[in-house]
């Protein structure tokens, strides 16, 4: 969200919400961070990362990826190969869907 005033610069303010974190593990994850290393990819239009329940894990990260139409071939292990290659290994998505943009 951005404020924007006459005399100040436009100030950026980042808001999370305790549904924006996972409970994963023992570990806490930003839903919003991974969500953004995921856009990163030429391939993604948008994503949404959520919690699921586990029994064991407590949650898992879960990526819902509407792809691009021009990378109609982006599947689950292109994805989840790029997302190792720059998040922590706790960090990565256990379940991942892909569909149309």
């Amino acid at each position: 969200m951005s404020v924007k005033s006459g005399r100040h610069p436009p100030l950026t303010l980042a808001l999370f919400l305790s549904v924006d974190i996972i409970k994963s593990g023992g570990y806490k994850l930003s839903a919003l961070m991974i969500e953004s290393v995921i856009l990163e990819h030429p391939g993604v239009a948008e994503v949404a990362v959520v919690g699921m329940p586990d029994e064991v894990h407590g949650e898992v990260v879960t990526a819902l990826v509407a792809r691009k139409p021009s990378h109609a071939g982006l599947d689950q292990r292109e994805l989840t190969g790029f997302c190792r290659e720059r998040l922590a290994a706790y960090q990565v998505c256990a379940c991942l869907f892909t569909c149309e943009e």
